[in-house]
């Protein structure tokens, strides 16, 4: 379903991919390592089959890392949506 093509960057290899279909659209998020700096970016992907996806940005990653010495600066992981009450909640409001 994935595979690397020209436009990606050479030091960054895929990880991890989860995702969710909703109101008739797959949501996924691609966890991405980035081999030069040994941190970890997450990305939004979309499709309408959930076989041909599409980058939202593919240069800009959907969740932020935090401020170095934070949690969150160098690793994060994507995890599937929480639904509730027929929502998705919103988990990543930092956004």
């Amino acid at each position: 379903m994935l595979a690397p093509d020209r436009e990606d960057w050479v030091d960054y290899q895929y990880m991890c991919f989860t995702a969710v279909i909703t109101a008739g659209i797959y949501v996924g998020l691609m966890w991405m390592h980035e081999t030069h700096e040994q941190v970890w970016d997450i990305f939004l992907m979309t499709s309408r089959d959930g076989f041909n996806w599409s980058w939202v940005d593919r240069k800009l990653p959907f969740l932020g890392r935090g401020e170095v010495g934070t949690y969150d600066a160098g690793y994060m992981s994507p995890s599937s949506p929480i639904f509730h009450d027929g929502k998705i909640m919103d988990l990543l409001r930092r956004v």
